[in-house]
């Protein structure tokens, strides 16, 4: 797992990892893929920057075969597949607007590996999932709508750089 260590050249520190709840639906009104294909084991980290304000969450998560993982990658793919959803933040609904999800695989890894943009009045955030064996790793990059985020790491190259930290953990 990524760790503030791992990203350098920015001011940023490790979090407290919240796992995702399984019970809210994704953007796109669709189940958690967690609730329908509950993984073996979910582990996570949270890095934070103040200024600009910023929340990176990776999410791993392991499913019994390769086939399970396939399913619930699919699952997550299908619930940012919109261009209008809502996010749940303290029990309540913020409509979001998604950009059409983009394949990065060449880019971040994995056997599969997907990106999205989405926008709020609250926030901006860029989404990356990726699918490797019979695991499913997601990043997501959260900032204020305003932030600068030149002063920040490059989503795409933070996944990449994820997924590297993962396989070499992994063997």
């Amino acid at each position: 797992m990524l760790t503030a260590s791992d990203v350098t050249g920015f001011a940023l520190t490790d979090g407290q990892f919240t796992a995702p709840d399984p019970t809210q639906p994704l953007p796109c009104g669709q189940p958690d893929p967690d609730s329908q294909f509950a993984p073996t084991l979910q582990v996570g980290s949270e890095i934070d920057s103040a200024s600009p304000q910023a929340t990176i969450v990776e999410t791993l998560a392991f499913y019994s075969d390769t086939a399970t993982a396939s399913k619930a990658f699919d699952a997550g793919v299908q619930g940012i597949s919109c261009s209008n959803g809502n996010v749940t933040a303290n029990g309540a609904p913020i409509p979001v607007q998604l950009q059409s999800p983009s394949d990065v695989t060449s880019q971040v890894g994995g056997d599969r590996a997907v990106q999205v943009q989405l926008t709020s009045s609250q926030f901006q955030a860029v989404v990356i999932g990726v699918t490797k064996d019979n695991a499913v790793v997601t990043f997501q990059y959260e900032t204020t709508p305003d932030a600068d985020t030149t002063k920040l790491p490059n989503p795409t190259q933070l996944g990449a750089l994820g997924v590297q930290k993962i396989a070499h953990t992994l063997g």
